[in-house]
């Protein structure tokens, strides 16, 4: 299977269905400019990042999957950025139909706002460590990379997150399985390849720890900024 099949049939796929399912539910038009900006934010986030992986042969790719490239990624990867930010924007979007988000009336009293936050300060710190060793070079770099981003979304509005955990939970959790299950066949399939020395030899399943981190991290990023927006325009209206 070549990457621009793949790409087409998991991920781009879901997301025309998807797109469809939130169009049907009635969501506000204003709320597909927020997805469209922040894909456009992962793109220009996320291309300096994943050239240098490549550039460092971190990950690599089967030559003849591809229909070429730009700098040393694939164009694939690059439709890739915006589809799953596409993808996982679309579903936090048809799911807040279900979950509606807190009131800002009724967050004086949500606990431990800031629990997250830490947590995310900590990840930073831990991804800095990795990369005194070589194994842990992917996970150093995955972590410093995502963990400024989670730490700033959560600390600009720590309340308002932590008031709908179930809702970001609901948002985060089931797209960040499913784009690990599509990546272990792309890998299996050859698509694209994980080298064994510079990441810690932890498996999910068959899938590299770093590889479930990349779509846990990418899809807290999207959700957590998706959700802000929200957030603003719930300020807006209350």
């Amino acid at each position: 299977m070549s990457y621009l099949l793949f790409l087409a049939v998991f991920v781009a796929l879901p997301a025309l269905i998807l797109a469809t399912l939130v169009a049907r539910s009635g969501s506000p038009k204003r709320r597909y400019l927020y997805v469209a900006g922040l894909a456009l934010i992962a793109l220009l986030y996320a291309t300096p990042w994943d050239n240098y992986l490549v550039w460092k042969e971190i990950w690599f790719y089967g030559a003849d999957r591809v229909i070429g490239t730009i700098g040393y990624v694939p164009i694939e990867e690059y439709l890739f950025f915006i589809v799953q930010t596409i993808m996982t924007g679309l579903w936090t979007l048809l799911i807040v139909r279900r979950w509606i988000p807190t009131r800002h009336a009724d967050l004086e009293d949500v606990r431990r706002p800031y629990f997250e936050g830490v947590v995310y300060v900590l990840y930073l710190a831990l991804g800095a460590a990795a990369f005194l060793t070589q194994g842990g070079t992917y996970f150093a770099l995955i972590a410093v990379w995502s963990a400024p981003i989670c730490v700033f979304q959560w600390f600009w509005s720590p309340r308002y997150l932590a008031a709908n955990r179930k809702l970001l939970a609901a948002a985060i959790i089931p797209p960040s399985v499913y784009l690990g299950v599509a990546d272990w066949y792309a890998i299996r399939s050859g698509i694209w390849y994980i080298t064994d020395s510079t990441r810690t030899g932890i498996e999910l399943g068959g899938l590299p720890f770093e590889e479930a981190l990349f779509f846990l991290v990418t899809n807290i990023m999207v959700v957590q900024g998706l959700v802000l927006l929200l957030e603003h325009e719930h300020r807006k209206w209350e």
